[in-house]
């Protein structure tokens, strides 16, 4: 639940080295210029997650994840993000050693019920063994933008708008069609808001209201999120 912006060389947040059972949840993360990604994930072969955040004029990476498995980044919006909206790569310098004497590997990873709002490159996912699917891509007018992956044989392309108010933290979403629901994702039983999530599916993105046109108060929470 932290704001995060105005960052220049430096990523939002890192969670470096051999994290187990991390979460990055509720974060508005916005107006970073870093080669690292508004979240870095590295190195970790256990499970970790990334989920329900807002990742919003991203001069680099919205979610950099290297040497990393069992990655989940799920039910986040990324706006207006220059590269790789996630990259799950391999560090390019050395291979790292994990404390179990085997070589690191970008596997196992999913990236799956995020809304990507006018993202000029697509989710970079080289190696096998890593998810990409159940995410909308929406885009503005005649912006081009990245196309899904073609492994995403889920997600979807729709037109709409989303604005973000970064003094008063609101955020203004026009949807230019219906938004299908999604596989719901363990361990994500609340939305942003700290709303509920019920059922075996749910709504892509970090919001449950996304159905129709909506201003999101971000500072708005229930209290026992």
């Amino acid at each position: 639940n932290n704001r995060i912006s105005n960052v220049v060389g430096g990523c939002g947040i890192w969670l470096d080295f051999l994290n187990k059972n991390t979460r990055a949840t509720g974060n508005v993360i916005h107006d970073i210029i870093t080669i690292l990604g508004g979240v870095f994930v590295e190195a970790s072969a256990a499970p970790n997650m990334v989920d329900n955040n807002l990742f919003w004029n991203i001069d680099g990476q919205g979610v950099r994840s290297t040497d990393a498995e069992d990655l989940i980044v799920a039910h986040n919006l990324f706006g207006n993000i220059k590269d790789g909206v996630v990259l799950l790569a391999r560090n390019q310098g050395f291979p790292l050693l994990l404390t179990d004497n085997r070589i690191s590997a970008p596997y196992n990873n999913r990236v799956v019920n995020n809304i990507f709002f006018n993202v000029e490159k697509p989710v970079e996912s080289p190696y096998p063994g890593n998810m990409v699917d159940y995410n909308v891509y929406v885009r503005t007018g005649d912006i081009k933008g990245a196309d899904p992956l073609t492994s995403e044989t889920h997600s979807v392309v729709m037109k709409g708008n989303v604005q973000l108010d970064e003094k008063g933290l609101l955020l203004k979403w026009e949807p230019g069609g219906s938004i299908p629901s999604v596989p719901a994702v363990k361990g994500c039983d609340r939305d942003f808001a700290g709303n509920e999530r019920k059922g075996e599916t749910t709504m892509p993105g970090p919001f449950m209201g996304l159905s129709n046109a909506a201003i999101f108060n971000l500072e708005k929470r229930k209290d026992n999120y």
